[in-house]
């Protein structure tokens, strides 16, 4: 592969006991149509992977939206040059601990000057590891890269690692015990494939099609995803030496068309900040699945699944925003949306769908919007403190709003023809 220079090109089939680590100076690695990429076991089919390693322990905390910090020797730091700052803290309502990439743009005196606040503030143990990004690379073509031994494998068949601009298109990838394509403490990227049959019984195969973990920033997953566990969810980041497990994925958009996928079709889990998810869902158990905080999502339609359309956690604290999507046809229990956490709805079109409508638990308000068809029961108030205004409650919807006793605080406001 080195001998081709910047674009390498594979035909015919491979079978792979370990995996290939495409070399740095390769850029594009073309698999042309009798490409088979076919991994036995427990191994990853490629790998792209930069650096990551621990450089000081700081004496002061990293604050909210804080761009200057003092470092203990700033010869350390190199500008222009990427960081991973991290620490002991962790997400509310969970385990992991986040942390965030940016990079250093100013150096003066013992101080350096980054390129944008992070959204939690680091208090614990705050430290900084140096982040060499591996050049992007481009996998492409109409080639296949698939398991021989789904049952054992529980490697990602593509993963990426500390890479700058990482894109898959075009190729297959399926039948694994395991995640289809990881993009770990990653800059940027696209990932736009097909990834298919993805092992997924809860206990020991979790198919997920798109693993975004870590501190990976700004990455773009579209394609095509069937019968996999979620098309793309967010993870923290592995284990890393004087470092740990930490990372949330950051300023992520998700929009791939997800098919049949055997749980929530989109997800996040509790690390993610700022992702855009827009859902293209049919069939399946499950639209979408807010677990991270500050999580949007925008347009798109969900149809036919047999969970919940847009589902928001209960560990939610920054509210999600669902605006302008289209929830249809969802079979039992199937409510359109069910906000166990704070969750702010717009303009959201629900249609023929078998649970209650809307189902809100705290704090939560939804604006506009219509219903039609299905359940004859619109909004469901499980705690107190919602709004609801201007919802076009059709004429199947005979109950506009339920509560039990005891809750308060809970306003519906109905639109009224003029």
């Amino acid at each position: 592969m080195r001998s081709q220079g910047s674009t390498a090109r594979i035909d015919g089939a491979f079978v792979l006991d370990k995996p290939v680590v495409v070399p740095h100076s390769v850029s594009v690695l073309e698999l042309g149509p009798s490409a088979q990429l076919k991994a036995r076991g427990n191994t990853s089919a490629l790998v792209r992977e930069g650096r990551i390693s621990f450089r000081e322990a700081l004496a002061y905390p990293v604050n909210t939206e804080r761009l200057w910090f003092p470092v203990s020797d700033p010869k350390l730091y190199i500008e222009g040059e990427y960081i991973m700052i991290s620490g002991r803290d962790v997400i509310p309502g969970s385990v992991d601990k986040y942390g965030y990439m940016r990079q250093i743009v100013q150096i003066s005196g013992s101080r350096i000057r980054i390129d944008s606040g992070i959204p939690r503030s680091i208090t614990s143990g705050p430290r900084i590891a140096a982040i060499d990004l591996a050049p992007s690379l481009h996998i492409r073509g109409r080639g296949q890269i698939f398991n021989l031994d789904p049952e054992n494998g529980q490697s990602e068949l593509i993963r990426f690692f500390a890479t700058s601009e990482p894109r898959v298109s075009g190729v297959t990838v399926s039948n694994n015990g395991t995640t289809g394509i990881s993009v770990i403490h990653c800059l940027g990227g696209r990932i736009a494939c097909t990834i298919t049959d993805l092992l997924d019984d809860g206990v020991t195969h979790f198919g997920y099609g798109v693993n975004v973990a870590g501190v990976t920033r700004g990455l773009v997953v579209k394609g095509v995803m069937k019968r996999v566990r979620h098309a793309v969810t967010t993870n923290p980041g592995p284990n890393l030496p004087d470092v740990g497990t930490a990372g949330e994925p950051e300023d992520c958009w998700f929009e791939p068309i997800a098919i049949d996928c055997s749980n929530k079709s989109i997800d996040t889990h509790r690390a993610g900040w700022n992702t855009t998810i827009v859902p293209r869902v049919s069939g399946g158990a499950g639209g979408v699945q807010v677990r991270a905080d500050n999580t949007k999502v925008i347009g798109g339609s969900i149809r036919g699944s047999s969970g919940p359309g847009v589902a928001v956690s209960a560990v939610v604290i920054v509210p999600a925003k669902v605006v302008g999507v289209t929830i249809s046809e969802l079979k039992p229990p199937g409510t359109a949306l069910l906000a166990l956490g704070p969750m702010i709805a717009r303009n959201v079109k629900i249609r023929d769908c078998f649970g209650h409508n809307i189902v809100l638990n705290s704090d939560s308000i939804v604006y506009g919007g219509s219903i039609r068809g299905g359940s004859p029961v619109g909004i469901e108030f499980t705690g107190s403190n919602n709004f609801v205004m201007d919802v076009d409650f059709g004429a199947s919807v005979t109950t506009t709003s339920l509560q039990a006793d005891g809750l308060n605080g809970n306003v519906v406001i109905e639109r009224y023809a003029t």
